[in-house]
């Protein structure tokens, strides 16, 4: 008896793979497995991905971007067109 091992993209996929293979008559048996990938080490711009906490440290630096960014709106504003928005979505 031989084993083939055969990796395949997305778990949709396999199923399918995996369904036609069991329709072949000489085929003893279909196992499928979910491997899991190493985690990539992060890199300086992957701190804010989502899923993973920030740190203090990182979310005191995000305020400090925050800050230095220039243009945005002031709170005046904001109220003044989020009114507009609501005015326009009644």
């Amino acid at each position: 008896m031989q084993t083939l091992i055969v990796k395949i993209d997305t778990a949709s996929h396999a199923a399918q793979v995996a369904g036609f293979l069991k329709t072949v008559p000489y085929i003893k048996s279909v196992i499928t497995e979910k491997t899991i990938e190493p985690l990539k080490p992060l890199t300086a711009a992957d701190w804010v991905r989502p899923g993973r906490p920030a740190t203090e440290e990182e979310l005191e630096q995000l305020a400090v971007e925050m800050e230095q960014e220039k243009g945005g709106y002031t709170t005046a504003e904001l109220k003044k067109r989020m009114q507009q928005w609501k005015a326009k979505q009644l």
